[in-house]
């Protein structure tokens, strides 16, 4: 059983060491999320600039730069498709594992308490407590493989910027590939 824990093992009673005991048991699918992730999100956010560069080429009048960025849109679609798929196994697994792994920590705990526990809680309270804190765990461990997307993020950015920078030469009338007609001293 892949959520099982020793009878043995004691877990760490503080959340933040919690969290870290969990990971390193199941450090395996959280690469498994990130290495699907990171393509993933860099598949998505790589596509405005494909889809700018196509219509570049559009202007042109290049045949082959529109023919090659429209190939790279549907590469990256692919892509896309392929790793989003991967990406959410692993994160439904990480959920899975953190969860029930919780779940039976929790449960050591409560049984080890016994008695005393309900005369310092209610009953319905300890439920309430066991099943919220065993969902957010899962839901902790779910986002791992997105939280490690930073790197879509900052082309994403990247990518911004450079857009930034072509606008502003347009607009002073610098082009690298061709010189851009003038009306009255404007672009």
């Amino acid at each position: 059983w892949p959520y099982a824990i020793d009878a043995d093992e004691a877990p760490p009673l503080d959340a933040d060491r919690l969290i870290l005991w969990l990971a390193r048991r199941q450090w395996r699918t959280i690469l498994g999320g990130v290495l699907f992730g990171v393509p993933w999100m860099l598949s998505i956010a790589l596509v405005p600039a494909a889809i700018g560069k196509a219509i570049d080429g559009l202007v042109a009048r290049d045949q082959q730069a529109l023919f090659l960025w429209s190939a790279a849109i549907m590469g990256l679609g692919l892509l896309s498709a392929v790793t989003t798929n991967g990406r959410h196994w692993f994160a439904v697994r990480n959920w899975l594992i953190a969860s029930f792994r919780t779940a039976v920590v929790t449960e050591r705990a409560v049984r080890r308490a016994g008695p005393a526990l309900t005369r310092r809680m209610p009953a319905g309270e300890v439920v309430t407590s066991f099943a919220s804190d065993f969902w957010r765990m899962g839901n902790t461990f779910d986002v791992t493989a997105r939280l490690q997307d930073d790197g879509g993020e900052i082309l994403v950015l990247f990518l911004a910027a450079e857009n930034l920078q072509t606008l502003y030469e347009r607009q002073a009338g610098v082009d690298h590939d061709r010189e851009l007609p003038r009306e009255h001293g404007k672009v």
